[in-house]
C-alpha cells in the first residue's frame, strides 16, 4: 500500500500528503511485521520517499535502522551504499561523505564492490 502512494503522488500539496502517508504504512507494516521478508523492503522505499522529501537527517535513521535491523537482507547489506546514491542525487554531498565514512569504519560488512561503487559515484559527482 506504501508503495502505491508514492507511486501515484503528484506534486507539490496533495503528493506531499501521499508521501507522508506512504511513509506512516511503511512504518505501521515494520513495526506490526518486524520478521516478515518484506519489512527490510519497506525500509528502504520509507527512506527512499523520505531523501525524496529532502528529509535526510530522517533518511538517515532509517536507513540505519535499515542496516543495523537486517544485516543479512540484501536491501540491508545495499542500505548505506543506497543513501550515498541518494544524498548525491540531491545534492548532499557532504552528507554522503559522511556515510561513507561511517562505512569505513565498519569495513567488515561491506563487500569491497561497495566501496568501488560508492567511489565511483563520488568520483562522477566531482566530490
Amino acid at each position: 500500500m506504501g508503495h502505491c502512494r508514492t507511486m501515484m503522488a503528484p506534486a507539490g500539496p496533495a503528493g506531499t500528503a501521499l508521501r507522508r502517508e506512504a511513509v506512516a504504512l511503511f512504518r505501521k507494516f515494520v513495526d506490526a511485521f518486524p520478521g516478515s521478508p518484506l519489512s527490510p523492503a519497506a525500509l528502504s522505499s520509507m527512506g527512499a520517499v523520505l531523501l525524496g522529501e529532502g528529509k535526510a537527517t530522517d533518511a538517515s535513521a532509517v536507513f540505519d535502522e535499515l542496516a543495523k535491523s537486517y544485516p543479512n537482507s540484501e536491501a540491508g547489506q545495499n542500505a548505506k551504499l543506497a543513501m550515498i546514491r541518494s544524498l548525491l542525487e540531491i545534492d548532499q554531498p557532504q552528507k554522503a561523505r559522511e556515510v561513507l565514512a561511517e562505512m569505513v569504519r565498519d569495513a567488515d560488512q561491506y563487500p569491497p564492490e561497495q566501496f568501488l561503487t560508492a567511489g565511483l559515484l563520488l568520483v562522477d559527482k566531482r566530490e
